[in-house]
């Protein structure tokens, strides 16, 4: 990293908050909430909206600038897509910018890309503040302090988990509530989510391939994976004693893979392992 171009706390990561990474593109939180990005910039991902501060003979997106359309906004957490970008801010708001071709940054734009930063749109009646949000190849997702959960963008695989209310080649260009699920947290691989509930279970939608979402469900929650509903994701947690007082805490997920912690430190991973 260029202490240069990202002053000398580029070399201190105590300065930095969250990080994220993207398919080309990454993005760096600092304490102070400004945020910097770095990498391909092909579809206005890096939220630079035109600006041409580059020193002789520098590559755009070789080294952190700061993302100075955010300069406003005091940023408390970011997250990437595979060409776009999310942050939430201080007030609980989502800004988004970069790709936008299936409707994943959550709000009109004239061009199929979008590099100025812009606040996602509101799902009518949704009520509280942003605690959780994620951002996939071509939708995003977000979980409300209330507990309800947003989708918008593709839902090609029934990766928004709102089942026929968003029919393919149909997208979701703004926030759809998730019926059925009260979230704590969120997670979105490339055509898949994930959702940690309130009640500690895990969920998953989207693209089955590679196992992703899981053990194949039996029963009524086979028919919820068939019509493109969340599903739970079956035998995550040993029965049994061992299990006794552990929860899960949190999820992720990559491009073909999921994970998920507990409370006692435990990892878990599933999905595609061919890479």
């Amino acid at each position: 990293l260029s202490a240069q171009a990202w002053g000398p706390c580029v070399r201190r990561f105590s300065a930095f908050a969250p990080m994220a990474a993207g398919w080309f593109h990454s993005l760096l939180l600092r304490s102070d909430g400004r945020v910097a990005a770095f990498g391909r910039d092909d579809r206005g991902q890096l939220g630079r909206g035109g600006e041409d501060d580059l020193e002789a003979g520098e590559k755009p997106g070789a080294v952190p600038r700061r993302v100075r359309s955010l300069a406003t906004s005091i940023v408390v957490d970011v997250a990437c897509g595979a060409f776009h970008s999310i942050a939430r801010t201080a007030d609980g708001a989502l800004l988004s910018w970069g790709w936008n071709k299936y409707g994943q940054l959550g709000r009109h734009t004239n061009y199929q890309t979008d590099a100025a930063p812009g606040a996602v749109g509101e799902a009518k009646g949704a009520q509280g503040r942003v605690v959780s949000f994620a951002a996939g190849f071509g939708h995003s997702a977000a979980v409300l302090s209330t507990g309800h959960v947003l989708a918008w963008g593709s839902n090609e695989h029934g990766q928004l988990g709102v089942g026929q209310a968003v029919k393919h080649p149909a997208v979701a260009t703004a926030p759809t509530f998730v019926n059925g699920v009260v979230g704590h947290a969120v997670a979105a691989g490339d055509s898949h989510s994930l959702v940690l509930t309130s009640d500690g279970d895990v969920v998953a939608a989207g693209d089955a391939s590679y196992g992703r979402l899981g053990p194949e469900p039996k029963g009524p929650e086979a028919e919820r994976a068939r019509s493109g509903l969340f599903t739970v994701v079956q035998r995550l947690l040993p029965v049994g004693d061992d299990a006794l007082g552990e929860r899960i805490s949190l999820v992720a997920a990559g491009g073909a893979t999921s994970a998920a912690v507990t409370t006692r430190g435990r990892l878990f991973t599933w999905g595609g392992g061919v890479w």
